[in-house]
């Protein structure tokens, strides 16, 4: 996973790489998200184009930047505290094992179009899609309701119909 490890909440992460990362926010235990997959049709083909993890209902309104994930595997989730969690003990073991936990996976990956829930070992179900045009870095958004509570997380892999990022309005503003 890339990224960097948070002391709570949610985090983006580039699915089954070798390195770590996500920004603390405080999100709702695993069973209560739900996750979202946004697929377009550009150039002739289909792509996703943007995922979303919804922990609470609610209407978004603005959004904060959670910073950048890279992508180097074409794949990318959003997960709760636990899910990464349960991420970075496969990663530790399969690591000091001198394994490769891409290969271990690989079987499970989407490397086509559809979305799909990777299952770890220890049973945890971590949704995993394909990202956009693939490798690259996608900043990762934290969307806020109008009392300033986190209802979403999402990551924009393709833009708008322009080719421009799809950034929330800043809270700040709101």
């Amino acid at each position: 996973m890339s990224g960097e490890r948070g002391e709570r909440g949610t985090a983006a992460a580039s699915s089954f790489a070798q390195q770590r990362h996500a920004k603390p926010a405080p999100t709702p235990a695993a069973p209560d998200a739900r996750f979202y997959t946004v697929l377009a049709r550009k150039d002739g083909y289909a792509h996703v184009a943007a995922i979303a993890l919804v922990t609470a209902d609610g209407l978004p309104v603005c959004g904060e930047s959670l910073g950048i994930i890279g992508v180097d595997t074409g794949l990318a989730a959003i997960v709760t505290r636990s899910g990464f969690e349960a991420m970075n003990t496969y990663y530790d073991t399969f690591q000091a094992q001198g394994s490769d936990p891409f290969t271990a996976l690989e079987p499970q990956l989407p490397m086509d179009l559809l979305p799909a829930f990777v299952i770890l070992p220890d049973g945890t179900q971590i949704p995993t899609s394909r990202s956009g045009y693939g490798d690259g870095g996608y900043e990762f958004f934290r969307l806020d309701d109008a009392q300033g509570r986190p209802v979403a997380y999402f990551l924009d892999f393709l833009g708008d119909s322009k080719g421009e990022w799809i950034h929330p309005p800043p809270c700040a503003n709101v």
